[in-house]
């Protein structure tokens, strides 16, 4: 037999043989290296690379990497490719001249705001293909592009005959940049005309299709309109209801068209509890409790569920429906208790009170019952307080949230220190969404020490003080800690008695507002105005000088320190008075980012008897300051000067607080 070897030779030969990776040659480019191309097209020359040189493999490369140059805004490079070996490719770049996004200016958009967002939509397609490279690249058809996400904006604003136009392009040969001058002509706005609906109307539904009558036909409210229908039918337990929308335009109208179909309406026929370890479940039953029984209202249901997680005993919330029979349904309400205890400490400074620190304990889910305790101290250069707190966010499963407060409070005030230490209780009320009722009821000791002021101007100096608060508030602001826009209005109540070596009794009424308005970009306007009085009502006509009124500071008229505003004593002390009030207007300006410019004018009185009350004479200040709005309210440094100056008023005064000023 002869030997095999050459056969077997032969057949191992191809397996030992080592495939070699094709090379890709890029010669010829100016202005982007070899490394810059061929990293921005990643593996999309792997299927090249792992296989032989061929012609439509080189054809292959060349265009991927024409493609990558137009996007880099070489809109007339040209290549030429060559195989060299079966492992080598060359490709020759003629770059040509490059192309580069330079200014953009919109020509017929006064709204700051709305220039800025057309720009941006402008260079948006180019903006995003800069990654990697210098500058923004511009490539064929990016204008076209942008002018067709301009227009879709425009007409999310109603402006649906809007036209848009390159009215210059202007190529800059030294820079390869290219100044676009875009002319808009915004038309007509379009409004929305009296909505239409083919199916059973469910309540409400009316007032919510004419909620936007006449108001511009803007993508944002005719989307607001499709949720507030589909919200009527939600509340009144179709939750399943297909609500769909067509849009008729003519001229410069648009009419929303509603199909409905309803479904079946769902009747709450049980709820479960899952999840509670240390809850009592009967304190959450009780609170849904008025949903059983009746067509499920989506709303009202929504609002209960954050109602339970707003308590801060419950890292989350789930609710599933399950069907027992037809048109009834049980609600599994599935919670994850949170970590509801823990020790808090803050650190802060005020103008008036100096360096304050404090530290607390909590409890969000006391006892297992969704109470809320809160224990902790306050301590400033000026202040020591330490108070015990419990409260309980739905008083038997209702409406009504109350709280009751142990407290004591030392504090230093010019011309006199305060002890005081009590107990008090409360309740609120919310009868509307923007409508409150708070009732409380109270009592303290008082002990007053003089300290630069005479016996005589102190008045009682050691008394105890029950009293009786009712107030009521509509708020229409839309946040009550940083508000933009909207009004408030609050009437606050107080009767009370002093009761010392001489008692007396009295009452305490005012009313508190604000509005606020925002104008143009970032800007603001907002109004406020407060007025109190303190009527002596039996007994010593001379209040003790704690429960009387002050003027000045932070809040009120800011060219005077806390609390100085008003009748003076002889040894140079403010004494207070029995009727106040402070008129405030002022204008801010974002900057960037949270800060805000702050330019304001107040105005303020305090007289000592409530009999003389008026507004003559009043002490007027105008200043500046800067603003930092964070979540918890704005951190406020400011400068009042004193406009009306008389006797020994400061000429001005700083301010830095935390906090709305009205």
């Amino acid at each position: 037999m002869k030997p095999s070897l050459p056969i077997t030779a032969a057949l191992l030969l191809p397996l030992c043989a080592i495939a070699k990776d094709t090379e890709i040659r890029v010669i010829g480019a100016k202005s982007i290296s070899e490394g810059e191309l061929l990293s921005a097209l990643a593996g999309r020359l792997d299927h090249i690379r792992n296989n032989p040189a061929t012609p439509p493999r080189a054809a292959d490369a060349a265009f991927l990497i024409e493609q990558t140059l137009h996007n880099a805004g070489f809109n007339q490079a040209t290549l030429y490719w060559k195989i060299l070996s079966p492992e080598l490719i060359q490709i020759r770049i003629e770059e040509g001249p490059r192309d580069l996004l330079g200014s953009i200016e919109v020509l017929g958009i006064p709204n700051k705001h709305l220039y800025e967002t057309l720009v941006d939509l402008f260079k948006l397609r180019p903006s995003q293909r800069a990654t990697g490279f210098s500058d923004i690249p511009l490539e064929e058809g990016d204008d076209e592009e942008g002018m067709a996400l301009m227009q879709r904006q425009m007409q999310s604003l109603g402006f649906y005959h809007s036209k848009i136009s390159v009215a210059s392009r202007t190529n800059n040969p030294d820079t390869g940049k290219v100044d676009f001058v875009i002319k808009i002509d915004s038309g007509p706005m379009a409004v929305i005309a009296p909505p239409q609906l083919e199916g059973q109307m469910a309540p409400g539904t009316r007032e919510a299709l004419t909620s936007v009558t006449g108001q511009p036909a803007s993508t944002a409210n005719l989307n607001l309109l499709r949720s507030k229908v589909e919200q009527t039918y939600q509340n009144e337990g179709f939750l399943r209801a297909e609500v769909r929308m067509r849009l008729d335009a003519w001229d410069n109208q648009v009419r929303p068209q509603f199909t409905v179909t309803e479904g079946e309406q769902l009747i709450l026929h049980d709820i479960r509890i899952a999840g509670t370890e240390k809850t009592n479940p009967e304190r959450i039953t009780i609170r849904l409790q008025d949903l059983k029984g009746v067509p499920i209202d989506g709303n009202l249901a929504r609002d209960r569920i954050s109602d339970l997680v707003s308590t801060g005993a419950f890292s989350s919330v789930r609710t599933d429906l399950e069907n027992v029979a037809p048109g009834q349904v049980d609600a599994l309400i599935t919670i994850a208790e949170a970590d509801a205890r823990g020790i808090s400490t803050h650190v802060g400074f005020d103008s008036y009170e100096g360096a304050l620190v404090g530290a607390g304990y909590y409890d969000r889910n006391l006892w297992g019952r969704i109470l809320n305790l809160s224990s902790g101290f306050e301590a400033s250069q000026r202040s020591l307080l330490g108070e015990v707190s419990i409260s309980d966010p739905w008083i038997r499963g209702s409406d009504l949230s109350g709280k009751v407060r142990l407290f004591a409070n030392t504090r230093d005030n010019e011309g006199y220190d305060v002890l005081r230490m009590g107990l008090e209780g409360g309740v609120v009320w919310p009868i509307t969404e923007a409508y409150d009722l708070e009732a409380s009821i109270g009592w303290s000791y008082n002990h007053l020490t003089e300290d630069g002021l005479f016996p005589s101007e102190l008045g009682e100096t050691s008394y105890q003080n029950p009293f009786i608060r009712l107030s009521q508030k509509l708020d229409h602001r839309d946040n009550p800690v940083l508000p933009t826009k909207g009004w408030h209005i609050e009437t606050p109540l107080e009767l009370g008695a002093a009761i010392g070596n001489e008692s007396s009794s009295y009452a305490k009424l005012g009313v508190e507002s604000s509005y606020h308005h925002p104008i143009g970009s970032g800007g603001q306007l907002s109004l406020g105005f407060r007025n109190h009085l303190l009527i002596p009502l039996s007994g010593a006509d001379r209040l003790p000088i704690d429960l009387r009124l002050f003027n000045g500071g932070a809040r009120s008229v800011r060219s005077f320190r806390e609390r100085e505003l008003g009748p003076w004593s002889y040894t140079g002390y403010p004494v207070g008075g029995q009727a106040s009030w402070v008129a405030n207007v002022e204008y801010s300006q974002l900057i960037a980012g949270p800060m805000r410019a702050v330019a304001f004018v107040d105005a303020g009185g305090l007289t000592r008897k409530w009999e003389d009350f008026g507004f003559d004479d009043p002490k007027i200040a105008i200043g500046l300051g800067l603003r930092l709005d964070l979540p918890i309210g704005p951190v406020r440094f400011e400068y009042g000067h004193n406009l009306t100056r008389d006797g020994h008023d400061p000429s001005g005064t700083f301010h830095f607080a935390i906090g709305t000023a009205f």
